[in-house]
């Protein structure tokens, strides 16, 4: 039909339209009942497949079943649109003719363009008369409650809904084991998660402090302000040095231990690591020997080829070389934490590394989880270097605490002395400064005492440095030197007399024991030789003690002078008898 057609029958066009309308959707509700009908038992099938078999892990069933029945009604709609066909004007035409018994008269007014005849205005007005007498509702009525058969229709819908919904309320069945797997990688999966988690969190907590400095800020702290106490220091005011030294000592003393019981392990196990003929070994040994001085590249160098071995492992897509690489570096790691926590004496780097080598263990798997844990992984190896950096600053941290409490105690020696004062160390900016300005004034102090020359037996000695031997204080300083014997005269009558001191015998600790027995016929060798095994283990026992407790630095050379001293035989031991040690110096 033209348009020109139209415009002579405008209500037989108005008629048609509207009951097209009508039909296109009656078919849209049909289209989209069937494709209803259709997901529905689509929908039905899933469920029973998931709960009856457990293909689909739990997790990913109860995300999936929801939304598949949420996904019927709209893809039922989606369908219906997609395959209902517009109905044209001779399909409504036709429908009027058949419910309204026109006898075609509509459908020849549709046709009128392709009929040629003096009748066409006949058939128009006979159309337009009839069009104003019949309704859209009475042609094709949209109530489904009309229609007997939308009933079973609405049931059978229904039916099919309920069987859906009550699938989804049965147990699911593990007849397969996909189930268990599921719940495997689950747990599995949580677990990296949780450990990656807890590697940020510790990576948070160092990246607030500064690794990469010389020393720590608390033993910078403490350092400062002794160089400050030192500088204040007058001559004076010796209570008040003595109290300012005190409190430095006390601060540092206390750093120094916690520092040194942390290192412990490292200093302890670096002999142990020397074995003969062994490259690892003695590797790890330069790695150890390294860390004790506060150096860690060797072992960083160590981590940077481990990482670099993860990220290759991350890119390969050979299963088998992929496997011989995660084996190679399972190893690495594994040695490098035994290392780190037995050798050491870093718990916590042995943990990063562990951490890492627990993430590889379990990268093994659904390519999703492999990756997740190979990230993990590389994030923990990260935290072990951050862990090393912290190692090796407290190495560092140590010497300096060690320095600084030789320090105090030659500060407090000059202070003793009165010769302890600030303006001496005004430009001293290290402790390394102000412990030479101390031993230049200690060796002043001393100086006066001691020389190495003659002495020609007035006091007066001829050369300097050390020396042994008898003098008499005389006009000159009084000296220690090898000169010539005092004369004497026997004649002259003194007032000395010949007494022994009688000392009383107080309860106390026995500090050496030694037994020998009479052997008049031993070797002069073989005496000498236990004499140096009882001395050695008596050094071997002091060390152990120095250690135990704790002792501050500058203390222990005094302590092991002593013991050295035991070493040095005076005159040949005779048959049966330990030879007599040499009086130790006053340290």
């Amino acid at each position: 039909m033209t348009e020109t057609q139209a415009s002579h029958c405008p209500q037989s066009v108005s008629l048609l339209n509207r009951v097209g309308r009508r039909i296109y959707l009656t078919r849209l509700g049909w289209s989209s009942y069937v494709s209803f009908l259709v997901l529905a038992a689509v929908s039905l099938v899933f469920v029973l497949t998931v709960r009856l078999t457990g293909l689909l892990p739990s997790d990913e069933a109860n995300w999936w079943i929801p939304r598949v029945f949420l996904g019927v009604p709209v893809l039922s709609l989606l369908s219906g649109l997609a395959f209902t066909r517009k109905p044209a004007l001779v399909d409504s035409a036709r429908k009027v003719d058949a419910v309204c018994d026109t006898n075609d008269l509509f459908l020849t007014v549709t046709r009128l363009a392709t009929t040629a005849g003096a009748y066409q205005p006949l058939v128009t007005q006979d159309a337009e008369a009839a069009a104003q007498k019949i309704t859209p509702d009475k042609v094709l009525t949209l109530d489904p409650l009309a229609d007997p058969r939308s009933g079973r229709r609405a049931g059978s819908a229904l039916l099919l809904a309920a069987l859906s919904g009550l699938a989804c309320l049965l147990p699911t069945l593990d007849p397969f084991g996909k189930q268990l797997i599921a719940k495997e990688q689950n747990k599995v999966a949580e677990q990296i998660r949780e450990s990656k988690k807890a590697t940020e969190i510790r990576k948070q907590a160092l990246s607030e402090k500064d690794s990469d400095s010389e020393i720590s800020e608390d033993v910078q702290n403490a350092m400062d302000k002794l160089v400050k106490d030192l500088k204040e220091m007058k001559k004076a005011e010796k209570a008040s040095n003595e109290k300012k030294l005190n409190e430095d000592q006390k601060v540092i003393g206390e750093q120094f231990r916690n520092t040194n019981n942390a290192l412990k392990d490292l200093k302890k196990n670096l002999d142990s690591a020397q074995q003969f003929g062994s490259e690892n070994t003695q590797e790890m040994r330069k790695m150890l020997e390294g860390l004790q001085q506060g150096k860690p590249e060797e072992m960083s160098k160590k981590l940077d080829e481990m990482q670099e071995k993860l990220e290759r492992l991350m890119k390969e897509t050979d299963p088998l070389k992929r496997s011989e690489m995660a084996q190679q570096l399972k190893k690495d790691l594994d040695d490098m934490s035994k290392m780190a926590g037995k050798k050491a004496g870093s718990k916590a780097m042995q943990a990063a590394l562990e951490r890492a080598l627990d993430q590889l263990q379990k990268s093994d798997g659904q390519q999703k989880m492999s990756t997740e844990a190979l990230e993990a992984a590389k994030e923990s190896m990260e935290l072990a270097k951050m862990e090393l950096k912290e190692l090796a600053q407290s190495a560092r941290d140590l010497e300096q605490l060690e320095k600084a409490l030789e320090t105090i105690a030659k500060a407090k020696k000059l202070n003793s002395e009165e010769q302890l004062d600030g303006e001496m160390a005004a430009d001293a900016t290290t402790m390394e400064e102000y412990q030479e300005l101390c031993d230049q004034i200690l060796a002043k102090m001393g100086g006066d005492g001691q020389g190495e020359g003659e002495g020609d037996g007035d006091g007066n000695n001829e050369g300097d440095g050390d020396g042994e031997g008898e003098g008499q204080e005389g006009l000159g300083n009084r000296g220690v030197g090898e000169g010539g014997k005092a004369p004497e005269d026997d004649s002259v009558k003194t007032g000395f007399q010949t007494e022994k001191t009688k000392t009383a015998i107080k309860k106390g600790k026995i500090l050496l024991s030694m037994k020998t027995k009479d052997a008049p016929n031993a070797d002069l060798k073989d005496l000498q030789a236990e004499y140096r095994e009882i001395i050695t283990n008596i050094k071997q026992a002091t060390d152990e003690a120095i250690e135990k407790e704790d002792a501050p630095p500058g203390y222990h050379e005094g302590i092991k002078k002593y013991f050295d001293t035991l070493e040095r035989l005076q005159d040949s031991p005779k048959p049966g008898e330990l030879p007599a040690p040499v009086p130790a110096q006053k340290p």
